[in-house]
């Protein structure tokens, strides 16, 4: 009967294991292959902190504080208030993508097109991450970004899906959060 009112009792979320380990695998061949001539244990540990960050981990905040202040300019304070205490606990991006269902088009494409200007590009970024990958874990580490053909994708996601922004000054402001 309980399972009834709970279907998903029981199960696991999250990314898989196998996943996890994959990454760090790639992420320590990497280093340890950017390093072979120079090789200390110090540099690996600085080297992997480094390129192990993940931006959108790194712009969440920025964005979430950008939604508080949208949603205090349109008026709805609680909802405001309400976004910036309970997204703690969910990424920014999962609820951009129910307040999408739930809003009138015009003030969710405004909501999309402001943070463009007011906030870092963490929306485009996780966007493009979720369609490509699919699955959970949604990340990009600045070893995956420093990649030319993941620039090449964001470059062609943006000129496809959000052609009036400036996809050079993007590409800047995601610069910024790397240093």
């Amino acid at each position: 009967m309980i399972d009834s009112y709970f279907p998903h009792l029981g199960n696991i979320y999250g990314p898989d294991l196998k996943d996890i380990i994959g990454k760090e695998n790639e992420l320590i061949d990497f280093v340890v292959e950017k390093n072979l001539k120079s090789f200390s244990l110090d540099l690996f540990k600085q080297e992997y902190d480094f390129y192990g960050r993940d931006l959108l981990d790194e712009m969440e905040n920025e964005f979430r504080d950008y939604l508080y202040i949208f949603f205090q300019d349109e008026g709805m304070p609680w909802l405001a208030v309400s976004l910036r205490e309970g997204s703690k606990f969910t990424s920014a991006f999962n609820i951009v993508d129910d307040i999408k269902i739930g809003f009138k088009r015009p003030l969710f494409e405004k909501l999309v097109a402001n943070s463009f200007t007011y906030s870092s590009p963490y929306f485009p970024l996780y966007e493009l991450v979720k369609k490509v990958n699919g699955s959970t874990p949604v990340t990009l580490s600045i070893r995956d970004w420093a990649k030319a053909e993941v620039k090449e994708k964001f470059v062609d996601f943006m000129n496809s899906n959000y052609a009036n922004e400036d996809v050079i000054s993007i590409m800047k402001a995601i610069q910024t959060h790397i240093a």
